[in-house]
């Protein structure tokens, strides 16, 4: 059967269209835009009408190409910007409205679910076994343990939150940087504290921050997921691949193979996290998964159909 899903998330939005059989994907077509729905949160509580109305024209155009794919039926996940916003309700009324897409926005313990079903979905059994999920989005970092049940920390302390929050110099002062590495370490430590106990030999990192990196390190003119799933970075590469980057102003970084358009900027936060968590948790290695709501929300909707919303 032919199924879509989209990833309506405070950055990003996703659209992967594929042909699912077996609980095996076969990708169809993906198309992502960073919309920066959640930019405006910090400051207002509420999504920004300039953020609503480019995330609905790119809902729109996922709305076109799910019908042009001949897509049954499809399931939209709104995450931690669609939980937050005041206006949150109006932007779901309009988006199914005026783009033709029904949002379905979803608890931080199902996102958990879905992301570590789409990740366990995507790499193999020996690069999962032992490890902790990390998904840095663009307002919450979530940290996922996939063992006989699924279990989950959630922290508001995301990409497009942390630039919020520190406004930095271009390139930023080591002062800058101090204060938003103590700042993410504090977060981290309160929040996934009992993971720090578990026997976990290796994170499985997704979404843009690592993506991006492993992206960056094969020096990527154009994305490819299947080259960036499973992609083994370890301590030392992200160090260096964070020196340089921090290095740089987000126009120079922004011409580096590999790196998206408008993620020249969230890049700074996403290492910093991604490198404290490593540190936390104690391991020396990150594998990175390109494989996580999508694909999870595919294999929900594919094993029972009618959780999906008919295009």
């Amino acid at each position: 059967m032919r199924l879509a899903s989209i990833d309506v998330g405070t950055n990003t939005l996703r659209l992967l269209i594929a042909d699912v059989e077996g609980g095996k994907i076969k990708p169809v077509l993906r198309d992502r835009e960073i919309t920066g729905l959640g930019r405006s949160m910090k400051e207002e509580g509420s999504l920004s009408d300039g953020e609503i109305e480019g995330s609905l024209r790119v809902l729109a155009r996922f709305r076109e190409k799910m019908t042009s794919a001949g897509v049954e039926r499809y399931f939209a996940a709104g995450t931690q910007a669609l939980r937050e916003a005041k206006n949150s309700k109006e932007f779901l009324r309009r988006a199914e409205k005026e783009a033709g897409v029904r949002i379905r926005v979803i608890a931080p313990g199902f996102e958990a679910s879905l992301t570590a079903l789409g990740i366990s979905s995507t790499l193999p059994d020996e690069l999962t076994r032992d490890a902790l999920y990390v998904d840095i989005g663009g307002g919450s970092t979530e940290f996922i343990h996939n063992g006989r049940r699924v279990e989950y920390v959630s922290t508001p302390v995301g990409v497009v939150y942390l630039t919020s929050l520190f406004p930095l110099s271009d390139p930023p002062e080591e002062w800058e940087l101090l204060n938003l590495r103590l700042f993410v370490r504090e977060r981290l430590e309160r929040a996934c504290g009992n993971f720090r106990r578990r026997k976990v030999k290796r994170i499985v990192g997704t979404a843009g921050t690592y993506t991006t990196l492993a992206a960056l390190k094969k020096k990527m003119k154009r994305y490819d997921p299947e080259m960036i799933n499973g992609t083994v970075m370890s301590r030392n590469e992200i160090e260096k691949l964070q020196k340089k980057l921090l290095s740089l102003t987000s126009r120079e970084r922004l011409h580096l193979p590999g790196m998206e358009a408008g993620r020249e900027v969230l890049i700074v936060p996403g290492v910093v996290i991604a490198t404290e968590a490593m540190d936390l948790v104690g391991v020396g290695e990150t594998v990175v998964s390109d494989g996580s709501l999508l694909e999870g929300a595919l294999l929900y909707v594919s094993r029972d159909f009618h959780k999906g919303v008919k295009v």
